[in-house]
């Protein structure tokens, strides 16, 4: 028998050390002197119950054992059998909000979705669907604003709901806003067809969140509006738990304790998955007046930084009644992973990944063809390659890391912030 190559260690209050396996999520606790054992591959400090549990959970795997090649398979085959269709649609990339740290910002053209496009992509979704072994179309609505165009959704959401029972394939929809202009009639003709997720973004307490995410037109904050139309989705039981996104930088993490304080206050615990995601660099795109890229270097977190303030607000969360993440995974299986996702721009342009969204060098095609020169699987598998010759144990987690930080940064790697992240929400969750 040997160690698995994906194991993490984390020391716990009591001073044992909790040890997760982080491609199948088993999690265990030795004390000191057993973790040293364990370690050196010494199992004759266990019993046989404790080796039975840790052969159950893959801590240890027999000598022959390949994980790597296991991990690389299970990669493929999620690649080659994905049966879902995940359809994100942008009717605009227009928005009513002036979030200064918005990787949108800068976007040189903006356009709402017209007849023509539509047109074109019903019979797209047919064809696409027949042609490939898929079992359910996810309609994801995304900005820019979607709900800016509140009509345009409530027109195409039952059609194309219609193409999928046409097909027997299972449909669901899902919708990204900032919430300022949700209505009972868009979620009540949203919720007819599946409605399965409802992010919605806030900042902080008002006075914070209204510095951050305030009109255009007039710099008016949108807390109240945001938060009257969250609480009006889960009295209507439009849907069971809205999730709330909570981005966070230097200039308002210090007051995220206290807009958990408030949700918690609301006692919407039960009703609220909350999101903790940290504001990042994106590309420079000032000739278009866009600002978000100085706005990060004015107020990005260094990874230290994002570090300890991620691990302090899901410390908080927790402690306040909320659920949080088990294990964080960093951008390794987005949609731009995922063989059957796509995302179609208001002027048909498609798209693997939503942080291009808007930028020409993201566009791999129009309406009506698929993009033949879509990234493929390779790419990540020889990513993953290299990492597992690294014996990295955060390869499951990882997958060879954000292919748009890779776009803007270079080969960048997680790890340490992975690490220091996960190991921290190890001794959060441990009980």
């Amino acid at each position: 028998m040997k160690l698995s190559k994906f194991l993490m260690y984390a020391n716990l209050p009591d001073g044992s050390v909790a040890i997760r396996q982080t491609m199948d999520g088993g999690l265990m606790a030795l004390d000191v002197e057993e973790v040293d054992a364990f370690q050196r591959g010494d199992l004759t400090e266990f019993d046989e119950d404790e080796i039975e549990l840790m052969k159950d959970q893959l801590f240890i795997r027999d000598d022959d054992i390949d994980e790597g090649k296991i991990l690389i398979h299970e990669f493929e085959k999620t690649w080659h059998g994905g049966d879902t269709f995940i359809l994100h649609l942008m009717p605009t990339n227009n928005c009513q909000l002036g979030c200064p740290y918005c990787y949108e910002d800068g976007i040189c053209r903006n356009s709402n979705m017209n007849q023509s496009v539509e047109e074109q992509l019903y019979p797209w979704v047919h064809d696409y669907i027949k042609s490939r072994k898929i079992k359910t179309l996810r309609l994801v609505w995304f900005g820019g604003e979607p709900l800016l165009r509140a009509k345009q959704i409530e027109r195409i959401t039952p059609l194309l709901a219609d193409i999928a029972n046409r097909l027997s394939v299972a449909f669901e929809t899902q919708v990204v806003t900032n919430g300022v202009l949700l209505s009972d009639q868009l979620l009540k003709a949203l919720s007819a067809h599946n409605l399965q997720r409802l992010q919605i973004t806030l900042d902080g307490p008002q006075r914070v969140n209204d510095r951050r995410r305030f009109y255009k037109n007039s710099n008016r904050g949108t807390f109240t509006k945001i938060f009257q139309n969250i609480r009006m989705a889960l009295s209507g039981g439009y849907i069971e738990k809205v999730d709330l996104r909570m981005n966070i930088d230097r200039a308002n993490r210090i007051y995220i304790p206290e807009l958990i304080g408030f949700l918690a206050e609301q006692r919407l615990q039960n009703q609220l998955k909350l999101s903790i995601g940290i504001i990042t660099g994106t590309i420079p795109r000032e000739e278009c007046g866009g600002g978000a890229n100085n706005y990060f270097q004015t107020f990005g977190f260094s990874e230290e930084e994002a570090i300890s303030a991620y691990l302090e607000i899901a410390a908080i969360a927790k402690a306040s009644g909320f659920e949080i993440l088990d294990q964080l995974a960093f951008g390794p299986w987005c949609i731009a992973r995922h063989p059957n996702a796509w995302m179609v721009g208001p002027n048909g342009e498609i798209y693997r990944c939503l942080s291009m969204v808007g930028r020409d060098d993201g566009i791999l095609g129009h309406l009506p063809d698929v993009p033949s020169n879509r990234p493929n699987e390779l790419e990540t598998i020889n990513r993953m390659h290299d990492c597992l010759k690294k014996e990295c144990p955060l390869v499951p987690i990882c997958g060879g890391g954000c292919l748009f930080e890779n776009h803007i940064n270079g080969n960048t790697c997680p790890r340490n912030l992975l690490t220091k992240i996960n190991q921290g929400l190890i001794r959060l969750n441990y009980e």
